[in-house]
């Protein structure tokens, strides 16, 4: 999202700088060539540099090609390590299979019962943000903001691409430290939060849910983000218009500042640190209801995974 909207805002101001003339069509023609050749080339770098999920393959008895997606997504690791990892996803995917049939009988209405309903407010509270937090008015509707508070030219709005140039940095930062102890995911959430990048927070949803309601707890998390960003785009028009509704015009961003400190607040108290923590050690620590700020510090006391020989991973892969 950040380095799209980097995209669509240095494009379009580029090819208008270049080609002024308001009869030379490449002014809008060469924006809308990019916008349609990025997905296809962004689709034949997946096909030839994603690797294929080592659950799934474990799951259909590949464990030799498991562990080489390991290795690939993890290249400084060792042998040992990537043991390790088979035996841990092995254990995880044992506990799931058991669970399977107890998810056949789930309902949405179990993500709100008990334990689970902490957890789900983890998938779906992290991805809101980003709309309660005003990311919509500080890009989307910048311009009108400085509209309202000065007399601003378009163009040299347009040059001042610092949030979307913070934003892009900040994620790709991200993808190094998401799985630094030191750093981690809470510290990228909660920071994020506080300037506006988007950090972790589709990492909090695809991980918080139990085994028995992981698809159910990640639509729930998507479709809250959907919903919410919905009511603010049809709401922040009549927030902001100078002639028909609510008309607070740059002063919408007190509200948000509010909304953001009540969001911050319950991210510090509510969301714990999945920060190199399994599926299965995740599970042991929402059922022993540990708070979330001790989260990245408890031991867990299960096995997961330490006591599964390569041979019992093999025979849980299905090769024999």
């Amino acid at each position: 999202m950040a380095i799209g909207g980097l995209f669509a805002t240095v494009v379009p101001w580029a090819t208008t700088k270049a080609y002024p003339g308001v009869d030379d069509h490449r002014s809008f023609r060469i924006p809308l060539y990019i916008a349609v050749a990025l997905p296809v080339i962004t689709l034949a770098l997946e096909l030839f540099m994603l690797v294929e999920s080592p659950q799934w393959l474990l799951m259909r008895g590949r464990t030799a090609d498991a562990r080489k997606s390991i290795r690939f997504m993890y290249p400084m690791v060792s042998e040992e390590e990537i043991d390790m990892t088979c035996a841990q996803l092995a254990y995880t995917l044992e506990k799931e299979a058991e669970e399977a049939e107890l998810n056949k009988q789930s309902t949405y209405l179990d993500c709100f019962k008990g334990v689970d309903l902490r957890r789900s407010f983890c998938a779906i509270f992290p991805p809101i943000t980003q709309n309660l937090t005003g990311q919509n008015l500080a890009g989307t509707y910048a311009l009108t903001i400085f509209n309202h508070r000065y007399t601003v030219d378009f163009f040299t709005l347009a040059k001042q691409k610092d949030p979307l140039t913070v934003g892009l940095a900040a994620n790709i930062m991200s993808f190094f430290l998401i799985e630094s102890r030191r750093v981690g995911r809470f510290f990228l959430l909660f920071s994020g939060v506080i300037v506006m990048t988007g950090c972790m927070r589709w990492a909090y949803t695809a991980e918080s849910g139990s085994s028995r309601l992981r698809a159910k707890t990640t639509t729930l998390g998507t479709v809250g983000n959907a919903i919410i960003g919905l009511i603010m785009t049809t709401v922040l028009p009549y927030l902001l218009s100078a002639d028909y509704g609510a008309k607070w015009g740059a002063k919408t961003g007190y509200l948000f500042a509010g909304l953001g400190a009540v969001c911050i607040i319950l991210i510090w108290f509510f969301i714990p640190d999945f920060t190199g923590r399994s599926y299965a050690q995740i599970d042991e620590l929402f059922s022993r209801k540990i708070s979330a700020r001790k989260f990245a510090s408890t031991e867990c006391t299960g096995d997961y995974g330490r006591n599964v020989t390569a041979r019992e991973v093999e025979e849980m892969a299905g090769v024999h």
